[in-house]
């Protein structure tokens, strides 16, 4: 359920910055450009509202447990975040060597365009969310999740490091002990198993009625989990999940959720599945209710 990125298997130690990278980030890393297009990690993972996070000097790196496949390992959208979005611009009426995306209005375009095509295109860059730019004698050009940096003088691409001027710009919002060196989080979580306890406020919920649904999680300790990532599914015994009565919340700081589902498109008579995953990207939980939808 849910799945995540296991810290106990492969991982590597980088000298260069003293932080580890594993599972699934460090598998995501190799297959996706590596140092070229990521760098250096600088953080260690940790929890950011149940999603696992980890920075490198270009990117950051986000397990969505919840995403299907391929599409669990993430880059953070550091360009939208830190406010490189230029107005969009009309399409080009010369579109050789040029690809116009009107998703936000902005064109890629010879190199700029060979490089961006051959490490990935949109799923690993997102969207341009500029034209090219001109910083300290190079052109550059923002992505929502990367920037491409062309020196003129050496002919040479790269990838900017957005992740160490994301980094820079918020450390005193980040966890002091993730930017620690030799820190490696993960492996040091203590907890390994979690209780999921669901109540709801009806068995047998009429159509013009909204099932309350209150979820709590706690560690095997006891205590609350603040600040996990809770997915709520609701399905016919029989059938498929309905996206409409799928959220995904984040637990407050008693480590709880309230939901209101409306249950108008189950038809009377059918037992209904309410599914609770959670997360805070290293350890998962998992609970099952079922409730009567009638007339």
């Amino acid at each position: 359920p849910g799945g995540d990125p296991p810290p106990s298997q492969e991982r590597r130690f980088f000298q260069e910055t003293g932080f580890w990278v594993s599972g699934a980030f460090l598998s995501y890393f190799d297959t996706h450009g590596g140092l070229e297009v990521f760098g250096y990690p600088i953080s260690a993972p940790y929890n950011n509202h149940g999603i696992l996070v980890q920075y490198f000097q270009k990117a950051r790196m986000e397990w969505h447990p919840f995403n299907p496949d391929p599409y669990k390992v993430q880059l953070g959208l550091l360009g939208e975040e830190m406010g490189f979005r230029r107005p969009p611009v009309a399409s080009p009426r010369v579109s050789i060597g040029r690809v116009y995306y009107p998703e936000t209005g902005h064109s890629v375009a010879h190199m700029f365009l060979r490089y961006f095509a051959s490490h990935g295109g949109v799923d690993l860059f997102g969207y341009p969310i500029s034209e090219l730019l001109i910083e300290n004698q190079r052109i550059v050009q923002y992505f929502q999740r990367l920037k491409l940096v062309w020196d003129p003088g050496t002919s040479w691409m790269s990838v900017g490091n957005l992740g160490e001027l994301y980094v820079s710009l918020h450390r005193d919002s980040l966890p002091p002990d993730a930017l620690m060196r030799g820190s490696y989080r993960v492996a040091g979580r203590g907890p390994v198993s979690w209780r999921i306890l669901v109540g709801m406020g009806r068995s047998v919920v009429g159509l013009e009625r909204m099932q309350e649904v209150r979820i709590l999680l706690t560690d095997d300790r006891g205590d609350p989990v603040a600040d996990a990532q809770v997915r709520v599914t609701v399905r016919p015994q029989d059938g498929e999940i309905i996206e409409e009565l799928t959220h995904i919340v984040a637990t407050d700081d008693q480590g709880r959720v309230t939901l209101s589902l409306p249950v108008a498109d189950l038809r009377p008579g059918t037992w209904a599945v309410l599914t609770v995953e959670a997360t805070d990207g290293v350890v998962t939980g998992r609970a099952q209710e079922l409730f009567l939808v009638w007339y």
